[in-house]
């Protein structure tokens, strides 16, 4: 098994961005047009449930699948870390939206959940509470990172789960660094995302 290959696939399945799709679908113009981003709350909002209930099982799986068949291949520390990166890397800088895209967390907590859900599935419940009271997308992985990172210390996480964590959650913190950064001006402007 070439984990190259496997890497390579993860990003261009992490590429196709069904927000794009769907809300294109839904109300004829793409989720930048109205003036949300690409991921699973911007395609609620612009083109409700269905739509977004959609997006959210393909993000979802788009990080879960490539961790789990390299899984199945035996594919262990270091590269199964690259292998959950790559799906939230092709999500964040999509190769089919001109190195564009959104924040990533859809892949990433798919990647995260399928490896490690009993640790981190309070601490996701506890960024999206953090969410909701703020409506800031990047605080989700802001608030489930470290609390999941705490919670698979406490459990005696494997390399291989902390690889999976480290890799998919990075890859979503530069993403939300970079937006960050290019929302407030000191970049070259275009980011989606927010």
């Amino acid at each position: 098994m070439n984990v190259w290959a496997l890497v390579i696939g993860a990003y261009l399945l992490g590429s196709v961005l069904p927000g794009e799709i769907l809300v294109r679908r839904a109300v004829g113009k793409d989720p930048e047009a109205l003036g949300e981003n690409p991921g699973i709350a911007g395609t609620f909002r612009a083109a409700g449930v269905r739509a977004g209930v959609l997006a959210m099982i393909f993000d979802l799986s788009k990080g879960a699948l490539p961790v789990a068949v390299a899984i199945h291949w035996g594919v262990h520390a270091p590269w199964l870390g690259f292998v959950a990166a790559a799906p939230v890397a092709g999500h964040n800088w999509s190769v089919f939206e001109r190195f564009d895209g959104g924040l990533g967390l859809g892949p990433a907590t798919g990647a995260v959940m399928w490896v490690a859900w009993p640790q981190m599935l309070p601490a996701y419940l506890s960024g999206a509470v953090a969410w909701f009271t703020t409506r800031w997308v990047p605080i989700i992985a802001l608030v489930s990172l470290p609390l999941g990172l705490v919670l698979l210390g406490l459990t005696h996480a494997t390399g291989d789960t902390l690889v999976v964590v480290g890799g998919a959650m990075l890859t979503v913190a530069v993403r939300a660094g970079q937006v960050e950064f290019l929302q407030r001006g000191e970049g070259a402007a275009g980011a989606r995302v927010g």
